[in-house]
């Protein structure tokens, strides 16, 4: 009922243009209060486009809900997904949830059959999610690989050199000691 009073509000509300949207592409069509002291927009003169008030608002049940008039319920972990009617609450995904988590709420609301508001398909989006994340698994082990390797190869180089200057040590003849004459003992 009241998604449909909803629906003949939006069909009888205009279209809000800020004032002197006419004039040019840089003021745009977007809304914004008019604020000048002549201002026919903002004194309702005849002939001007109508302005935002309360009367052109959902009714308050209304207030919130889809186009399916399904509550939106924001999920950022797992046990979000808890209380969730299915029947008149749908899930809307976080937006700074990492691929992992994201995963996990993805694979359980497909065995629970709650609808997602902004995945069109739970199926493709967890294949490219795994797909995405199973490749970044793997560059990171090879990156990681390649730094011990790298160490490794630096340590090898440093114990290399100091066997060297070793060795060079020890070919080095000691100095001679050169007495002056008439030096006293």
């Amino acid at each position: 009922m009241t998604l449909e009073l909803r629906n003949k509000r939006k069909l009888k509300k205009p279209g809000f243009v800020r004032a002197d949207a006419n004039k040019g592409k840089k003021f745009g069509s977007k809304w914004t209060k008019p604020r000048g002291l002549q201002n026919k927009l903002r004194l309702n003169k005849k002939g001007n486009p109508r302005s935002p008030s309360p009367g052109y608002g959902s009714p308050k049940l209304a207030k919130g809900l889809t186009r399916d008039g399904l509550k939106l319920v924001r999920v950022s972990k797992v046990d979000d997904l808890s209380g969730i009617n299915t029947k008149n609450e749908a899930v809307l995904l976080v937006k700074g949830i990492g691929a992992k988590r994201k995963i996990e709420i993805l694979e359980r609301v497909k065995s629970s059959g709650v609808r997602v508001f902004n995945v069109k398909d739970v199926n493709s989006c967890l294949e490219k999610l795994k797909k995405s994340f199973d490749e970044r698994k793997k560059a990171k082990k090879k990156k990681i690989e390649a730094k011990k390797a790298a160490e490794k190869k630096a340590a090898d180089k440093k114990k290399s050199k100091d066997k060297e200057i070793e060795v060079k040590e020890e070919k080095k003849p000691e100095p001679k000691k050169v007495e002056k004459k008439g030096a006293k003992k």
